[in-house]
């Protein structure tokens, strides 16, 4: 450390010493949004289940082919989903906003949102998957399959916490997306089915 040697005169002193940096992750990435530089990386290329993380790419695919305000109908496509899932309070027949279903997708993790996001895009579950796949090739994801849009195991569903960020960036371009996952605790509008809901992030 240099001492002053007048009043306001600048001062280098030697850069504090970080404490150490610890995991409890299988794998961990973390990088510059604006820029994709990497700043720390722990076995961010070792294949693992994404779990409800594999909603960022239902969220992106929902968003780059479709629009937040589009009214959609919700189907018995909700029936679909296992009961083990994390859901959240979507009933057939319910009248939604695109916006209304990625609120419950993104904020409560509600994996019979996922569903009806596909059905809306692509028209089935299947060929949704498909776009999946084919996106994570797009953005360069080199460890990644789905063969869901919720993230529920299976041993063919997998991605990489650096294959995952490429999606992550790619989703953080949306603005819906940003202002949607930013919020702790949200205000759903009325539907049909509900009044106003206030729900929590997960």
């Amino acid at each position: 450390t240099i001492p002053a040697l007048a009043e306001g005169t600048l001062v280098e002193e030697d850069a504090p010493v970080p404490e150490e940096f610890v995991v409890n992750a299988y794998s961990a990435i973390l990088l510059n949004m604006d820029t994709g530089q990497v700043l720390y990386e722990y076995e961010a290329d070792s294949i693992n289940p994404p779990a409800s993380t594999t909603k960022i790419m239902t969220a992106l695919l929902c968003l780059e082919h479709g629009d937040p305000k589009d009214v959609i109908t919700v189907s018995d496509v909700i029936y679909t989903v296992s009961d083990q899932a994390s859901k959240g309070n979507l009933v057939v027949g319910e009248v939604m906003t695109i916006h209304q279903v990625l609120q419950q997708m993104l904020v409560v993790s509600a994996s019979e949102a996922t569903v009806v996001v596909a059905e809306y895009v692509a028209g089935d579950v299947e060929t949704f998957v498909d776009m999946m796949n084919a996106k994570a090739q797009e953005l360069g994801c080199t460890n990644t399959h789905f063969t869901n849009t919720h993230g529920l195991p299976n041993s063919e569903h997998y991605t990489s916490a650096r294959d995952l960020s490429k999606i992550a960036m790619a989703a953080m371009e949306y603005e819906e997306f940003r202002d949607i996952v930013s919020q702790a605790v949200t205000t759903v509008a009325p539907t049909n089915v509900h009044g106003t809901q206030t729900i929590i992030s997960t």
